[in-house]
């Protein structure tokens, strides 16, 4: 990011020349506010309010963690749904697709990703589990646990010996539907998934919490 070009400071009975206001009103410009996708504001005598993520009416905001955010589709057609995204598991960088919600169906369910056939780094010889993951043969798949208080999400399989496969759960977040059909979901964290696993044991990053 380059700096700021500043004015030169301007001294007691000093003139102030068009420079000098030039300057000061490029370096207004460059830190000022726009509206962007995912973000409004708004400009008042106080000050400025920003708006990020949620939504606008009808218009979905799209925030720095896409990933089990709510998106409101505004083409009237299409079913309000959660946000997927990525997922980095060994050598492989996999899609989470969109999960629709049944506004027709209130309640609350806690919402997970599983990757099934994990399968870990090992010694030339296959006997010994590495540091790492080698790669997930599965499919980013959702699952929708009905949530009445005390629930809770999957836990991870791993595998039980170095060349077999286990399946990661990934929790994404508690999805409320109201009766009058609105959803809300309370995210797990922010950013896409990044699984790794140590000691025969597998665990995951957000990219938004790193």
């Amino acid at each position: 990011m380059s700096q700021l070009e500043l004015p030169d400071e301007v001294k007691p009975d000093e003139p102030i020349r068009a420079v000098h206001f030039n300057k000061l009103r490029a370096a207004i410009q460059a830190v000022a506010l726009v509206p962007g996708i995912g973000y409004f504001f708004q400009r008042g005598p106080g000050g400025t309010t920003l708006e990020v993520g949620g939504t606008r009416g009808n218009q979905s905001l799209v925030t720095a963690c896409p990933l089990g955010q709510i998106y409101n589709p505004n083409d009237g057609n299409s079913a309000r749904a959660v946000r997927g995204g990525s997922v980095t598991i060994g050598d492989k960088n996999l899609n989470v697709p969109y999960y629709d919600i049944d506004s027709e169906v209130d309640g609350q369910w806690l919402l997970e990703v599983s990757i099934s056939g994990v399968s870990f780094n090992t010694d030339d010889d296959d006997t010994l589990m590495l540091p790492g993951i080698e790669t997930a043969s599965g499919s980013p798949t959702w699952n929708a646990i009905a949530y009445t208080g005390s629930e809770d999400y999957s836990d991870n399989t791993n595998p039980s010996d170095p060349t077999g496969t286990g399946t990661v759960v990934l929790p994404i977040g508690l999805l409320t539907v109201t009766e009058d059909g609105r959803s809300f979901l309370s995210p797990t964290g922010c950013g896409s998934f990044v699984v790794n696993q140590c000691a025969g044991v597998m665990t995951y990053e957000r990219t938004g919490d790193i």
